[in-house]
């Protein structure tokens, strides 16, 4: 007698398992639709305050002698609170898409710059990628050309690094700085320590800052990302901070995984400046996570600095 055949399973996964999977798709999809509309409230968010911008072209010599370069730039030129103008330094690779949202809100009040570094965004790249000294000669060539002088430098990241520089190197034009999110922490000084911090930091960010800086690490190419790199992990901001004779104020996201408290906490001592300010909830780019709160913290200042300059006016009126 032959023995009785077991029961087949008709076809598939086992219900537990099959339901399981079905659940994890479920969850996967809801997340991209919420992924989706977040990113659609943030380029609408992002258009609304692009259309309060004006653009503009400046030709400058090029630092590195190739003739003449074309630097764009973002304005907003008609607040009437007579505050210092603002200028908003944009950090590696990437152009000043990312500042819109803050300039934006500054706009409001006081006069606010945004350029595009040489070999940045739209701006014209110069024969070779250009060092931070450089990167600092262009801008206050930019900043000549315009008529600028005692602006409020704001630096993200390595923008930190190049308003140090062009504070130093041309202290008329800056009478105060706000550094975001400062580049330069020796304790990351190579670049698999800084690409390592830099990945995994990418989960804080807001999803459309990714489209903007991806949009623009293409415009700056290879070259220039692997040389600013090299410079941005290499520079010495530390050694400029204490020259700076300068207000200045520093800034990071509470979860910032590439600018530790410790790294900024250092920056603020060694700038004399008070201790930083953190931004709960966000990431490195937090002027674009939240601009509201950074750019309160530079209409601050920038209100402080010029109840100080009217306070020495009268004293010296009255001397």
């Amino acid at each position: 007698m032959h023995a009785p055949l077991a029961p087949q399973r008709s076809g598939g996964q086992p219900p537990r398992i099959a339901r399981g999977r079905l659940l994890r798709n479920a969850l996967l999809a809801a997340g991209a639709i919420q992924l989706i509309r977040t990113a659609r409230r943030e380029l609408a968010d992002f258009r609304a305050c692009d259309a309060q911008l004006r653009t503009e072209w400046t030709t400058i010599p090029s630092p590195a002698g190739s003739g003449a370069l074309r630097l764009h730039a973002r304005l907003r030129e008609d607040a009437h609170d007579g505050l210092r103008p603002v200028l908003l330094l944009h950090g590696w690779g990437i152009g000043s898409s990312y500042l819109v949202p803050l300039a934006a809100r500054l706009g409001r009040h006081v006069r606010v710059y945004l350029p595009d570094q040489p070999g940045h965004g739209s701006s014209d790249h110069d024969l070779r990628p250009l060092a931070f000294p450089e990167l600092a000669d262009a801008l206050a060539a930019w900043m000549d050309a315009r008529g600028l002088r005692g602006a409020i430098l704001v630096g993200h990241s390595t923008g930190c690094q190049v308003a140090a520089e062009l504070a130093l190197r041309r202290p008329e034009l800056a009478a105060g700085l706000v550094l975001i999110g400062p580049a330069g922490d020796p304790a990351a000084r190579s670049v698999p320590k800084w690409l390592a911090r830099a990945l995994a930091a990418v989960v804080f960010e807001r999803p459309t800052c990714a489209l903007w800086a991806a949009v623009d690490y293409r415009r700056a190419g290879a070259r220039l990302l692997a040389e600013e790199m090299r410079q941005m992990v290499s520079h010495r901001i530390e050694d400029l901070l204490p020259r700076l004779g300068r207000p200045v104020r520093v800034v990071r996201g509470s979860r910032d995984l590439i600018v530790p408290q410790r790294w900024a906490a250092r920056v603020a001592r060694l700038a004399g400046a008070p201790a930083p300010t953190e931004v709960p909830g966000w990431g490195h780019a937090v002027h674009y996570d939240d601009p509201d709160a950074v750019a309160q913290i530079v209409f601050e200042l920038a209100l402080e600095m010029d109840g100080a300059a009217a306070a020495g006016g009268s004293a010296r009126a009255g001397g």
